[in-house]
This record gives structure tokens, sequence and C-alpha cells, in this order.
């Protein structure tokens, strides 16, 4: 069913002169499409018919079947519609090409048609470039913000704040996951997708494990304990593929010792 209305679509929108480019990110590209998978549609277009193809995109999900509903992502010009009793999800992107350039998450999306052969070299272009590994700079500076933000949650426990140190501990798990992204050279988005198939069962034990609960004592100090050890294993990763120590300027010891003091005083 969806091969046929992407060919529909394909076909439809060929009439539309300002539209220069047609590509699908994603699922759509690889036409590895789930029955609950969204169909991504990106649209190159002539600055100059920019605003003309905006007006035009809530007609071009008819071409899909019975429209739900459109909206618009804030902060951004990117329309999703849910359409028929299933509630196929379509997202239409429009894109002005003066604003295209290379770039990474370029390298994977399927050019389906190309007015003038230019998007066609952009893409090209985008299939070369590679994410840079972290500088070790920023990896120390990564690293002691993780050690302060410890001491910030534990500090806002003891001030009664037991719901943002919840939020906070799981913000560095959410963090963490991220920079391990980094270390890998991929985007953390698609780490997410495919974590099953990138992170070993250790990792996503890691993860999990780390993740707050409640606003307990012992669930906040599990947790925090859990965090720690997330983070040394992240740590121990950049080391052995960087080779390069880290040698931060912070006793581990005496500060993992001032956690547990200090979570000891809540109560008092």
């Amino acid at each position: 069913m969806y091969e046929e209305l992407l060919d529909r679509f394909i076909e439809k929108i060929k009439e539309h002169k300002e539209v220069i480019g047609v590509a699908f990110p994603g699922s759509t590209g690889t036409r590895t499409l789930h029955k609950y998978s969204d169909i991504d549609i990106d649209l190159i277009v002539k600055d100059k018919d920019y605003n003309k193809l905006i007006k035009k995109i809530p007609t071009l999900f008819n071409i899909f079947g019975k429209v739900k509903f459109i909206a618009r992502y804030e902060g951004y010009l990117q329309f999703y519609a849910y359409i028929g009793d299933d509630y196929l999800k379509v997202e239409i992107e429009p894109i002005k090409w003066s604003s295209l350039n290379p770039y990474y998450e370029l390298a994977n999306i399927k050019l389906i048609y190309d007015k003038d052969g230019r998007l066609t070299r952009t893409l090209k272009k985008s299939k070369k470039i590679k994410l840079a590994f972290p500088e070790h700079n920023e990896v120390i500076n990564f690293f002691l913000f993780m050690r302060d933000w410890q001491h910030y949650t534990a500090r806002h426990f003891i001030r009664g704040r037991k719901f943002s140190a919840m939020s906070e501990l799981n913000n560095i798990g959410s963090q963490l996951f991220k920079f391990l992204a980094k270390i890998k050279k991929i985007k953390d988005y698609e780490l997410m997708r495919d974590a099953e198939k990138i992170l070993s069962n250790k990792e996503i034990n890691l993860f999990l494990k780390a993740k707050c609960q409640s606003m307990d004592k012992k669930e906040i100090i599990r947790s925090s304990k859990a965090n720690w050890k997330l983070m040394k294993y992240i740590e121990q990763e950049y080391e052995k593929k960087s080779k390069k120590k880290l040698n931060l300027p912070l006793d581990d010891n005496d500060f993992i010792k001032w956690l547990n003091r200090t979570y000891k005083e809540e109560g008092k």
C-alpha cells in the first residue's frame, strides 16, 4: 500500500513546477516501511517559490487519502498530517534550495527526483562528511560537568527538592547517552532508534539501572550510584577509543564520600 501511495505522490508532485527536488529520509527512503512507520518527505523548492509551496502543502496531504488533521512542529516549517482510519502519519518538510548545504544527515536520504542535478551533487558531498570524535578538552569538561551535576542533585535533594533530584538524575543519564553516541561517532537519535542493534547488553542494562524511578531517598541514592557507574564505563570507553587518559583534576573517592555524607544529612 505504501509503495502505491509514494509512487502516486511522486507523480503528482512533479506537476508542481516550483518543486525542484524530492527526497525520502529514513525508512521511507530505504522502503523498509513498517505498518506503523511514518512517511517522511523532503521537498526542495526554489527560494522565490517557497511561500507559494507552503500554501500548497495542506492540499498535498490529500494525495495520501482523507486527512484527519494537519499541524506544524513548533519552531519549524515542517508539517504533518494524520490520514485515514489507520491514522497514517505523513510529514512534509519544504526546504529552500539556498539553505540546502552538504551535511551529515543528508548522507542517508534517498533522492527521488532532481530536476537539474544540483541536489544530486549536494548529496554526494554529504556522503563524504564524517562525524568528528570529541576533542579531549571537551571530554574533560563534560565529565567534570557530570560530577558537578551529581553535586547539584544531592544539594537539591537535601534542600527538600526531591522531584528535582529525581528529574536531574534522569537528565544525567540522558546526557551520558548522547555522549556515548559521540564516542561511537553517530548521532544520538540514530543510537536511540537502533539501540538494540548498536548497544551491548551490558550498556543497555547500565542505562536501565541508572534511571530513577521515584523520589524515595533509597531510590535517589541507588540511581545516583548507578549513574556514576554508567559514567565511569563511558569514561573507560573513551579512553579505549582515544588512547588518551582523562586524568581528571578531581579525587573521585573523596567526591563520592562527600555525596554519601550529604545524602545522610537528609531528614536530620
